[in-house]
């Protein structure tokens, strides 16, 4: 499965989530994300006690990942925060990293980080969720 795909799987995809790290392994061509995804509505907040819940991802055959920045470290809070993301599937035509512009568009995903105002890249063959309260429903 893709990233688009995974994103499709669950309550409320990529929208409104936050990016806490990015482990590359180099060795293995993987990668591992972890993310808090919003779960509920600020409304129903009260009603379940839980608006985001925490979740890894694993990438296989990961082919390309770019960073466009980082933005300024000294509007963050503090260094333990999680990042605003929103996930989407790039086009070739707004893809506008040239080193990742022949990779298969399948794999292609990226994540817009609104407190960077840029976007994280990434490309693997599947991505495989790894933890999640889902998983043990």
């Amino acid at each position: 499965m893709t990233l688009k795909e995974l994103e499709d799987t669950l309550p409320n995809g990529f929208h409104d989530a936050q990016i806490g790290s990015i482990a590359v392994d180099f060795l293995t061509s993987s990668a591992t994300l972890r993310l808090k995804i919003l779960t509920s509505l600020p409304d129903t907040e009260e009603e379940t006690g839980v608006l985001y819940r925490e979740i890894a991802i694993q990438l296989e055959g990961l082919r390309g990942i770019h960073l466009t920045s980082f933005g300024s470290m000294k509007n963050y809070p503090n260094l333990n925060c999680w990042m605003k993301v929103q996930g989407f599937k790039p086009t070739e035509d707004s893809l506008s990293v040239p080193n990742m512009r022949g990779l298969d568009s399948d794999t292609f995903y990226g994540f817009f980080v609104h407190d960077w105002n840029d976007s994280i890249y990434l490309s693997a063959e599947t991505a495989t969720l790894i933890e999640s309260w889902l998983l043990r429903m």
